[in-house]
């Protein structure tokens, strides 16, 4: 009996079919965890499931085979992973969640396993029904997603045999209902162990469900009491915003048909900018089905979702798609001078168009860079042609309107830099062509963050197409190398002046090193010297006739009772609901708890009853900028009121918000940081430290340092990022109270060669195209920074003084060869 057995098992259409199932799970692995773009492993598996059946015709198993169910269940499951792989070229469901893809493989494995479900040892069939009612409604979600595209499925399979993979959810969910029906009902026990396995998930799903629900209507609550706050100068969404847990639901919700895709939608429709997957998660798309989607509006969600996630990124305006772009090679060079604590950084990126669709259009790159604190773009380049291009600096209008005109209309090689709040860019580059690669270059001008003696350079980051396997080559070339240096792997390697790395890109990270000590640096351009010098605060008068509090969920309790306590005398008023509310001894927790459930405030400057009074603020980087309150006059109102006032401001701890921290870099506010104990010092001593107001002098406190500009036209030797440096900050300030073209600032930015909220780079494919939108270089610039860039610019005198003496050696040097030729010629 054993030996029949085995060699029933060992007939062609059960080895062929082994075989030929190991080959299509082992093509899927690359397409899933290699090259999810390669057609060819597609529709190889396609292929390979049609194969197995002429081999089922030829053989005609299905009559008097003693496995015709293991048959069956191989059959189920090719076209399981057929239909997986097919996925990967026409796109039924978008990305399938992690789990959701376990559970599949997992599905595979009992299809195959329930084919020997007559032979199995008694405790084994137990565990098989256990798992089948487990993964009973693991096809479910799917058939329903795909009940709109069924006949659109019989069209294709008919035609092009294709179509059969969007029946693969409902084959398998028959297969399942047909061996519980059969095999699994009747027996008391093995139905007792499905009913078990199914409980299980209903619980599983009836808890993620009213987890969706119960946040679906807290969004809708929230947004619903802010829209009924109509006195309010905030929009509806913010105020939500401020008030709404941040949990992976919210965000799953606020993203719906945006990259979360509910069922009979796609996500992909009207998102405006879209780097990220789209999601398909089976439970997910089963709750929004059973229980509705949000009824915010789609502006509403998206708004929401930006802020409380810190999806910025997913602002910004595309003029084609970005699907199917990937980031292949990122290439960061860096020169790195401790003792001036300056780093100029040169990210080259590779961006390439995997697309397979057959009518493919050009696509458009958008990255967003995270720069250190402090830091400004000063260089762009475009390969054109295989030409390195660099860019010319011009004004944010012309900049925008050129490339809109170029991409929009006529559609040839531009790239295109702009600046964003919060030491951020945009990049665009347009076309990246299918199957082939774009290549640009931004370089970035930065301070070195310094903090107990050592130094910190921190490469920017980016957003934008997926990077996840692109290659990364670092080189960090110091001009003196530290005495001790805190790499963040073990796979940076030091050779002379230089740290190396080549491996996967990682971008967020840093490298600590010891401060060696400010040295003297200084650089001259324009007949104005830049000297850099160490940072000195400047001290003023601090007696505040109030205290404000900016409370919310970034304060301690103890800080707050600590402030309190030292502010006794003094009157403490917080704004809350339109009104300002003073604290006292029996409101202070109410006052607190209240406030502290903001996520993120914006205080209220143009309502401060006095403009003497003391504003204390906490923040968190991760909150909305001034840009995003730019709406019924409410940043307006604020800027225009600190312009003619600029109170006096300390923020609690290292890190503000992102609306303060744009407010103190355009030199809005008198500002100071520190912790409470700094604070309660200064309030004791009547004295407030903060930065210069000397319009010829830029602090950085960061980077404990100061560059001062002073007239002078004598030769000096440090790096022309002084002057950039210190023209960037000058523009931050001007640009807050000044007309955003007016000639001085582009003057300024232009001569600088800096990205600046009045300013952009650009690179354009032809001259033609610089001439139509009169985009002219200025010659009498810094032009586009570089490697190892150290010293000024020669004055006219100076190359005067150098072909002196170049024509000096050159006499000296040949007059002595004529003088010997002649002596032997006599």
């Amino acid at each position: 009996m054993e030996n029949s057995t085995r060699s029933s098992l060992i007939q062609p259409p059960l080895v062929i079919g082994a075989i030929l199932i190991a080959v299509m799970t082992l093509l899927l692995g690359i397409l899933v965890f290699i090259d999810p773009r390669n057609d060819k492993i597609s529709f190889a598996n396609h292929a390979i499931l049609g194969f197995y059946l002429i081999c089922l015709l030829i053989y005609r198993p299905f009559k008097d085979f003693e496995y015709k169910k293991t048959i069956t269940a191989m059959l189920v499951v090719m076209v399981i992973l057929d239909a997986f792989a097919m996925n990967y070229q026409i796109e039924v469901l978008p990305s399938l969640a992690s789990w959701y893809g376990y559970v599949l493989v997992l599905s595979c494995i009992n299809v195959l396993v329930i084919s020997f479900f007559q032979w199995l040892p008694e405790w084994l069939k137990i565990i098989v029904a256990f798992v089948t009612g487990v993964l009973f409604l693991a096809p479910l979600t799917p058939v329903i997603t795909m009940l709109p595209i069924t006949i659109i499925g019989l069209i294709a399979m008919v035609f092009l045999a294709i179509g059969i993979v969007a029946f693969a959810p409902y084959l398998l969910l028959l297969y399942y209902t047909l061996f519980t029906i059969k095999r699994l009902f009747p027996v008391i026990r093995y139905r007792m162990a499905f009913l078990a396995g199914l409980s299980s998930v209903l619980i599983l799903i009836i808890f993620y469900c009213s987890s969706y629900v119960s946040t679906k209507n807290e969004i809708e609550k929230q947004y619903e009491q802010a829209y009924a706050s109509t006195t309010d100068e905030l929009p509806a969404w913010l105020i939500a915003s401020q008030s709404l847990s941040k949990t992976s639901m919210t965000e799953r919700i606020l993203k719906t048909n945006i990259t979360y895709q509910s069922i009979w939608t796609n996500a992909s429709f009207g998102v405006k900018s879209q780097d990220e997957k789209v999601h398909y998660d089976p439970l997910f798309a089963l709750s929004s089905l059973l229980f509705g989607e949000c009824s915010l509006t789609y502006t509403a969600k998206y708004n929401m979702l930006y802020v409380m996630y810190d999806k910025q990124h997913l602002k910004e305006d595309r003029l084609w798609s970005g699907d199917d772009l990937v980031t292949s090679n990122v290439t960061t060079k860096a020169d790195i001078w401790p003792e001036y604590h300056l780093a100029y950084t040169e990210h080259t990126l590779t961006v390439t168009n995997n697309t397979k669709e057959t009518w493919s259009t050009d696509k458009e790159a958008i990255y967003t860079f995270h720069m250190p604190p402090g830091a400004v773009v000063t260089s762009l380049s475009l390969w054109v042609n295989n030409k390195e291009e660099k860019g010319i600096l011009t004004t944010t209008h012309k900049a925008d309107s050129a490339y809109k005109d170029i991409v929009g209309v006529q559609r040839r090689d531009p790239s295109l830099v702009h600046w964003r709040e919060g030491d951020r860019v945009a990049v665009r580059v347009f076309p990246v062509q299918k199957g082939k690669s774009r290549v640009f270059k931004i370089g970035i001008t930065s301070p070195l963050q310094s903090d107990h003696q050592q130094l910190t350079y921190q490469p920017s980051w980016f957003e934008g197409p997926e990077a996840e396997n692109a290659t990364y080559d670092v080189q960090l070339s110091f001009s003196n190398l530290p005495k001790e240096i805190i790499k963040p792997t073990n796979s940076f390697t030091t050779k002379n002046q230089t740290i190396s790395r080549i491996g996967r890109y990682a971008g967020d990270w840093n490298m600590r090193f010891t401060d060696p000590g400010l040295g003297n640096a200084a650089f001259m351009f324009d007949n104005k010297r830049y000297t850099l010098l160490p940072f000195k605060p400047t001290i003023v008068t601090l007696n505040p006739d109030k205290i404000y509090l900016d409370l919310n969920s970034s304060w301690k309790y103890s800080d707050y009772t600590q402030l309190l306590k030292a502010t006794s005398s003094k009157e403490v008023y917080v704004y809350d609901r339109n009104e300002w509310i003073r604290v006292t001894a029996a409101n202070k927790e109410e006052v607190f708890n209240i406030r502290h459930s903001l996520r993120f405030s914006f205080f209220p400057f143009h309502k401060m009853p006095t403009p003497n009074g003391l504003v204390v603020t906490a923040g968190d980087k991760h909150s909305p900028f001034l840009s995003d309150i730019d709406v019924d006059g409410f940043s307006s109102a604020v800027q225009n009121y600190l312009r003619a006032n600029k109170p006096k401001v300390f923020s609690l701890g290292d890190i503000s918000s992102q609306f303060i921290a744009t407010l103190r870099s355009r030199h809005l506010l008198t500002y100071s940081n520190g912790t409470i104990t700094d604070l309660v010092s200064q309030l004791s001593q009547h004295s407030f430290s903060t930065t210069s107001a000397d319009s010829n002098r830029v602090d950085i406190p960061g980077a404990k340092i100061t560059v001062a500009q002073t007239p002078d036209s004598v030769a000096t030797n440090g790096p022309d990022h002084l002057a950039r440096l210190f023209a960037y900050n000058w523009l931050l300030e001007k640009s807050a109270v000044a007309n955003p073209d007016d000639d001085a600032l582009i003057d300024i930015a232009s001569k600088a060669y800096v990205v600046s909220p009045v300013s952009s780079l650009i690179v354009l494919e032809t001259r033609q195209d610089y001439e139509k939108h009169n985009i002219k270089d200025n010659e009498s610039s810094l032009k586009n920074a570089i490697l190892k860039g150290h010293g000024s610019v020669p004055e006219p005198h100076e190359w005067a003084l150098f072909i002196i003496a170049v024509s000096i050696l050159a006499y000296v040097r040949y007059n002595k060869i004529f003088s010997g030729t002649k002596a032997k010629v006599c």
